[in-house]
């Protein structure tokens, strides 16, 4: 992957090096990434859940790249 195939997503700044972590699952499922860095957009939106529209105006962010 380059950094052209990199879709940014300006709502949540950089996600580069944030601090994460995987969880295994059994085989033939995909495994969990779950954000553990404190107080970014991200992490708080993975754990608080979203609204529809802010998913529509995210979707419609990335369909304009």
């Amino acid at each position: 992957m380059s950094l052209a195939d990199i879709v940014l997503i300006s709502l949540y700044k950089t996600t580069f090096n944030i601090k994460s972590i995987v969880i295994e699952q059994p085989i033939g499922l995909i495994p969990e990434i779950k954000s553990i860095e404190e107080r970014h957009f991200l992490t708080m939106d993975q754990e608080n859940g979203i609204q529809y529209k802010r998913a529509i105006e995210i979707i419609d962010e990335i369909i304009i790249q």
